[in-house]
């Protein structure tokens, strides 16, 4: 079997990128950053199950976070900073046991921060400012004994 362990793209100006899904292949890292990416987060992510890290930053992401992200119990490192990404988190993002950092300022998300965010244990990084988020601040945030960053 083929393993692809990085693809890492950095200030090039792509119009959109197709996420086509390979089986085959087992990515651990996708990375870009100051590069226009457009487009939105297809629900076909949950085919990479390997995927630790899903940098995507600085682009134009629109639509939501889906749902079957939850389903990548691999995840470590969530950034889709600067993006133009909105709607609510979807609670199935709190089953990312792995997760250490979720980074998602500088969007257009809403509504409450879910009492589940309680449940990730690993997060030491958790940055969401510049959104529209509503409501207060779960006290189970207070439950995250190695959160260092808070945002």
């Amino acid at each position: 079997m083929l393993s692809l362990e990085s693809i890492l793209v950095r200030h090039d100006r792509l119009d959109r990128v197709q996420f086509q899904i390979v089986k085959v292949l087992t990515y651990i890292f996708f990375f870009t950053e100051q590069n226009g990416i457009a487009g939105t987060l297809p629900s076909e992510l949950k085919e990479l199950n390997s995927l630790r890290f899903l940098l995507l930053e600085e682009g134009v992401l629109t639509g939501t976070i889906p749902t079957e992200i939850g389903l990548i119990a691999t995840m470590e490192e969530i950034d889709l900073n600067f993006n133009l990404l909105e709607g609510s988190l979807p609670e199935e993002l709190f089953n990312l046991a792995n997760l250490t950092q979720l980074d998602l300022n500088d969007n257009e998300f809403s509504g409450p921060i879910s009492t589940r965010i309680g449940q990730l244990a690993n997060l030491n990084f958790f940055q969401i400012e510049n959104n529209s988020f509503t409501g207060t601040v779960p006290s189970e945030l207070g439950l995250l004994s190695l959160l260092g960053k808070c945002w």
